[in-house]
């Protein structure tokens, strides 16, 4: 069985919510690609997606 990813550790908000410390954005990547890099990133471990 693979390992799980290791990703840093989540930041608390101020309304008790967390926040991933790490994203993945994708603002400028091609849209004809975005979906493949959102699903690659979540395999690898991202949870957070700024896009």
């Amino acid at each position: 069985m693979p390992e799980q990813p290791i990703m840093p550790e989540q930041i608390a908000l101020n309304d008790g919510s967390a926040i991933p410390q790490l994203g993945l954005g994708v603002w400028q990547v091609d849209q004809d690609i975005t979906a493949d890099v959102v699903g690659w990133g979540i395999e690898a471990g991202y949870r957070l997606i700024d896009t």
